[in-house]
């Protein structure tokens, strides 16, 4: 029975900056939300979810190289891989140049992201970290970085800064990755709504729109 949605709808959202699908499925919700109801009372919570926490950035290793070893591919092999994740970025809107791609860690995007949250700028920061990995090229864990996504966000990079310093926003990471364990997500992106529905991968803009014309009206 679908849930009216004069109430709030909330988004909870799991995803990593590193993670191409994110961004897609990141993009194609939204698309979806636009085409559904411009004007419903959305509520998107993004949550943290490190793929690879252990991860050394590493400014000089090719990203293909790195995949190639830890999924025990041929490079060539995630080279096609790639072009087809790049090909279903092209089908949202996006332009990803994975061939430039900086092997980095995230904990300190993720940092970020928790910290845009308390000015209403996360899903803006997101979208900015996200273009900066796949499209541009840029290490999204160098400080520098990510004191210029905060600025041109309108937020403050030394508040930023000495958040990182003393740790403020490791006890809310840990916890999103915790509540990930309990729910069982394994995988991301994973979208849940109101704690009753759920939906894992990048899909589709139509399948998100279907999902929530069934679900909510």
């Amino acid at each position: 029975m679908p849930v009216p949605t004069d109430e709030p709808l909330l988004i909870e959202v799991w995803s990593d900056v590193v993670c191409p699908f994110c961004y897609i499925g990141k993009t194609n919700l939204e698309n979806a939300l636009k085409q559904w109801r411009p004007d419903a009372n959305v509520q998107i919570s993004l949550k943290s979810y490190l793929l690879n926490p252990d991860l050394k950035t590493d400014t000089l290793r090719p990203f293909d190289a790195y995949l190639a070893e830890i999924k025990g591919l041929e490079v060539s092999d995630v080279r096609r891989m790639n072009q087809r994740v790049t090909q279903m970025a092209q089908q949202a809107g996006l332009e990803f140049h994975m061939e430039q791609i900086v092997l980095a860690n995230a904990f300190r995007a993720h940092q970020l992201l928790k910290f845009a949250a308390s000015f209403g700028k996360q899903s803006e920061v997101l979208g900015k970290l996200f273009a900066a990995n796949f499209s541009e090229g840029k290490n999204i864990d160098d400080p520098t970085l990510l004191a210029s996504v905060a600025e041109t966000s309108g937020l403050s990079s030394p508040d930023f800064q000495q958040a990182v310093q003393s740790g403020r926003y490791i006890p809310d990471i840990n916890s999103d990755m915790e509540e990930a364990q309990r729910l069982g997500i394994s995988s991301v992106p994973y979208f849940v709504f109101n704690r009753q529905f759920a939906i894992g991968g990048a899909q589709e803009t139509a399948v998100f729109l279907k999902f929530l014309q069934e679900k909510f009206h």
